[in-house]
C-alpha cells in the first residue's frame, strides 16, 4: 500500500511537472510571436464585408496569406478580391466549418500548418466577445499570437446568447488540450485563384449585397443561370 501511495504521489509530480513545462514553453512562445508582424489574416466567415475587407488587406499587403473559414460562396469571394485588384494565389477557402467554434476547429490545423506564430482574426463586433475568447483560448495554447480586427458591420440576425457563449468557451478549453494530439483535416479547401468562373457564370450564384467601399454604392454581384 505504501508502494502504491508512493507510486501515485510520483506520478502526479510528473504530471504536474509536463504541464508546468508546457505552460512555460508556450507562454514563451507567445512572448515571442508578440514581437513579430502578423503573419496570416484569418477570416471567420458569414458576412461579405469582412471578405472585401480582407482582399483591400490583401491589395496593400499580398506577400501575407489569408484563409476564410466558411465564408460567401467562391464566385461572391472571387469577385470582392477581383474588384480590390488583390492577388489571389495566397488566399484560400475552408469550407468545412459551420460556427464560430468550427472556425477555429479547422482554422487552426491550416494556420499551423503555414507555421505562422501570429494572426489577425478579422470579424464583426456584433460576435465579440465570443469569437475572440474562442480565438485567444485555441491559438494560444499552440503558442499562435491572436490580433483582432474588428468591423462596425451591424448586428446578427440572432443576439448572441450567454449560455452559448459559455458552452464555446468551455469546449475550447477542452480543444486546447486535445488538439495537442489530434489534428483534424478539411477535405474541402480550395485556392481562390483556382475558382472556376466561367462555371459559376454559366451556372449562376447568389450573392449577398455590399456597399463598393470605392463608390459608396451598394451593388450584387449575383449572376442568373443562363438558359
Amino acid at each position: 500500500m505504501l508502494m502504491l501511495t508512493k507510486f501515485r504521489r510520483n506520478s502526479l509530480v510528473i504530471v504536474a511537472l509536463v504541464i508546468f513545462g508546457w505552460l512555460a514553453a508556450t507562454v514563451y512562445s507567445l512572448f515571442q510571436a508578440s514581437s513579430k508582424p502578423t503573419q496570416a489574416y484569418f477570416v471567420l466567415g458569414g458576412n461579405n464585408t469582412r471578405e472585401i475587407h480582407a482582399a483591400d488587406l490583401v491589395y496593400r499587403h499580398p506577400e501575407i496569406p489569408v484563409l476564410i473559414s466558411a465564408g460567401s460562396p467562391d464566385p461572391c469571394i472571387w469577385n470582392a478580391f477581383s474588384r480590390a485588384q488583390a492577388p489571389m494565389d495566397k488566399v484560400w477557402l475552408e469550407k468545412c466549418a459551420d460556427s464560430t467554434f468550427g472556425n477555429m476547429y479547422y482554422g487552426l490545423p491550416i494556420l499551423k500548418s503555414w507555421h505562422v506564430s501570429r494572426i489577425t482574426v478579422i470579424d464583426s463586433r456584433c460576435h465579440l466577445p465570443r469569437a475572440k475568447w474562442l480565438a485567444q483560448i485555441i491559438f494560444s495554447a499552440h503558442g499562435i499570437w491572436t490580433d483582432f480586427d474588428i468591423l462596425e458591420d451591424g448586428f446578427p440576425a440572432k443576439p448572441e446568447l450567454d449560455l452559448k457563449t459559455h458552452l464555446d468557451v468551455f469546449r475550447a478549453c477542452l480543444w486546447a488540450v486535445a488538439s495537442q494530439f489530434y489534428y483534424p483535416q478539411c477535405e474541402n479547401v480550395i485556392n481562390l485563384s483556382k475558382v472556376d468562373m466561367n462555371y459559376w457564370n454559366r451556372v449562376g450564384f447568389h450573392c449577398a449585397h455590399h456597399i463598393n467601399p470605392k463608390t459608396g454604392i451598394i451593388e450584387n454581384d449575383s449572376v442568373t443561370p443562363k438558359p
